[in-house]
């Protein structure tokens, strides 16, 4: 089981909105009134959570829910605060929906990796043609598909993939099939 003493706010967090409200004043806050604040901050969260707990019990629930918090916020008198929890929780709605469809949608995705490199690039220099005149939309290549300009050789660059580096692939020199004629000094 845990101790009161186990049981607190992060000390930093309290200390920062005790300055935010009393920013314009020039009034300094006592550490030992740091710590009273504190523990009365732990003390209403004890409470609200108590009360929900028993709430969720007797709905023989084993999850708190936010309708927990709400209506143990109402049976202790604390109603004014409903509307702000009812907000923040909304938002948490949104942005946890919010994320789950960019998740989704890149999960989703059935363009390789090559295909979205090289619609970037397209759409890279597309842009570069709108703002800066006589820009080719596509860069020349050379017959080993890489950049006739050395300063851009790494931007198509074939990518790594499970460790293997695919490079385009290179004759070797010929090798001379006759052997190499030696004049002979016998004469």
């Amino acid at each position: 089981m845990s101790t009161e003493d186990d049981v607190s706010l992060p000390k930093a967090t309290i200390s920062k909105v005790i300055k935010e409200h009393l920013a314009g004043d020039n009034i300094r806050c006592a550490n030992d009134t740091r710590d009273m604040i504190v523990d009365c901050c732990v003390e209403f969260v004890q409470m609200i959570a108590t009360e929900a707990n028993d709430l969720c019990t007797k709905e023989k629930k084993k999850t708190i829910s936010a309708e927990h918090i709400t209506d143990a916020l109402k049976i202790l008198g604390y109603t004014e605060y409903i509307n702000e929890v009812n907000t923040v929780l909304q938002s948490h709605k949104d942005e946890i929906t919010r994320s789950h469809k960019i998740a989704n949608k890149q999960k989703n995705s059935h363009r390789s990796q090559e295909d979205l490199i090289l619609e970037q690039r397209r759409l890279i220099n597309e842009s570069k043609a709108r703002t800066q005149p006589n820009t080719p939309t596509q860069q020349p290549q050379s017959p080993f598909g890489t950049p006739t300009n050395p300063q851009q050789a790494f931007q198509i660059t074939p990518p790594v993939q499970n460790g293997n580096f695919n490079a385009p692939q290179f004759a070797p020199p010929p090798f001379q099939t006759q052997p190499p004629k030696f004049e002979s000094q016998d004469q």
